[in-house]
């Protein structure tokens, strides 16, 4: 697959932004030749969509990187690269048509797996595809056996969203995607899928947890205390030389904002910086800023949530 990335201007380019990026760490004007290689990656794309001299999973990859790291380099918050990711959902039910389970369109289409909810339903097929990668021989390389799980988490995303904005609650299907997830179990634990194992449980846990935060009765708040704990406690077993280290921007957003103790929020405070010495970009440290503006908050008695806070900055920033 490399390879065939390799042939791409497109992707050689994007590569080459995301490199000079993070030598900068993803700071202007440090960061300045990563703009310029953007630039240049975003002008070869279009090149290969209109010459087709390209394969189609290639211009698959370079859009959703394009997309992710949009805002990487940015101060806008409300950045996150909706069109690229639009524009990639479209290739992938494209792709979908014709799938007949190649391994390696399988390994590309975890690109598309990641639990964004403001992205259109997703084709039905994905859940194969998803499933084929949760059970193949070995765990993918990036998602581990969580392909199935970043499906649910989408479908989970999007349910929040529409609550939080019409204020309308939809319980029978807050009880179907809680039935799916309680449902959820890990095969059994092998040396090489222990770090597998315990991300595909923080992002059960974090689904959880959303779910349980849009009506906080007296159960609710236990259960989602019973779902923090989780997903600390196996934050703690990820070590830093683990390749699936970095997958938890996500979930320290999401259950950062939902923990009242100060061990925990100690502990969060130390994975934020932790994650951002890892991965340089300044997300963290904003998702991090967030959680505490919603800890005092909290802390004088108002019952405020990640989204509500989000929405009322217009922020939409994509963790990384």
């Amino acid at each position: 697959m490399l390879e065939t990335l390799t042939r791409s201007r497109a992707a050689t380019h994007t590569f080459q932004s995301l490199s000079a990026g993070y030598r900068g760490n993803f700071s202007l004007p440090q960061a300045t030749r990563s703009l310029e290689e953007r630039s240049k990656a975003l002008k070869c794309l279009r090149q290969e969509i209109d010459e087709k001299d390209c394969a189609t999973e290639v211009i698959l990859f370079t859009v959703i990187i394009l997309g992710h790291s949009s805002g990487w380099l940015s101060d806008d918050t409300s950045e996150f690269g909706l069109e690229h990711l639009l524009a990639a959902n479209t290739i992938i039910n494209g792709l979908l048509r014709d799938y007949r389970d190649d391994t390696k369109k399988s390994e590309l289409f975890y690109l598309a797996l990641a639990p964004l909810e403001r992205l259109p339903i997703r084709n039905p097929l994905l859940a194969k595809v998803a499933k084929r990668m949760d059970t193949a021989e070995r765990p993918h390389s990036v998602v581990g056996i969580s392909s199935e799980l970043l499906l649910l988490l989408g479908s989970v995303g999007r349910l929040c969203r529409r609550v939080w904005e019409t204020n309308v609650s939809h319980s029978t299907l807050e009880r179907k995607l809680e039935a799916q997830l309680l449902q959820w179990q890990p095969p059994p634990e092998t040396p090489e899928l222990e770090h597998a194992i315990v991300v595909a449980r923080c992002f059960r846990a974090t689904g959880l947890i959303m779910l349980y935060g849009l009506d906080q009765t007296t159960e609710r708040e236990e259960l989602m205390a019973i779902q923090v704990k989780t997903v600390i406690e196996n934050l703690k077993r990820i070590p830093e030389s683990s390749p699936y280290y970095g997958f938890q921007a996500f979930v320290l957003a999401v259950v950062s904002s939902e923990v009242m103790d100060k061990d925990s929020r100690e502990f969060f405070v130390r994975e934020f910086h932790q994650l951002h010495k890892h991965n340089r970009l300044r997300a963290n440290y904003q998702a991090l800023q967030l959680a505490q503006e919603i800890w005092a908050k909290q802390d004088l008695g108002r019952k405020v949530t990640l989204p509500q806070i989000m929405g009322q900055k217009g922020w939409s920033v994509m963790l990384g």
